[in-house]
């Protein structure tokens, strides 16, 4: 029985083409949930595991943190017209996570 011919992966679009440049990513190769190494960390930390509020914590996290890579295919859906106002609130969501960041960051020195 002849084999079959290797299947050709499709041509990765490189940055220039892609409509959301930077934001491509490779793929990530794990679930969503294990994405972020840091929130698996979390997880099994008892103080956050065993507390209202930690849980909490960790439910606001769950519920934020999107792997661009995974949801590539759902941003290939929209429409060209609507490109700039997804850009646009991409754009908000991370300044306001790179100000929490920050935010975090000075009181992690002022702790340590």
């Amino acid at each position: 029985m002849p084999t079959p011919p290797a299947q050709e992966q499709p041509a990765q679009p490189s940055a220039a083409v892609h409509p959301f440049g930077a934001a491509r990513r490779r793929p990530l190769g794990r679930r969503a949930g294990e994405a972020f190494a840091g929130l698996g960390l979390l997880r099994r930390d008892p103080s956050l595991r065993m507390t209202d509020h930690g849980r909490a914590l960790l439910m606001w996290l769950q519920r934020r943190l999107v792997p661009v890579s995974i949801t590539e295919r759902e941003l290939q859906q929209i429409p060209a017209h609507l490109i700039p106002v997804v850009a646009d609130l991409a754009l908000e969501c991370a300044a306001g996570w790179q100000q929490l960041g920050e935010q975090l960051q000075r009181r992690s020195r002022q702790i340590g």
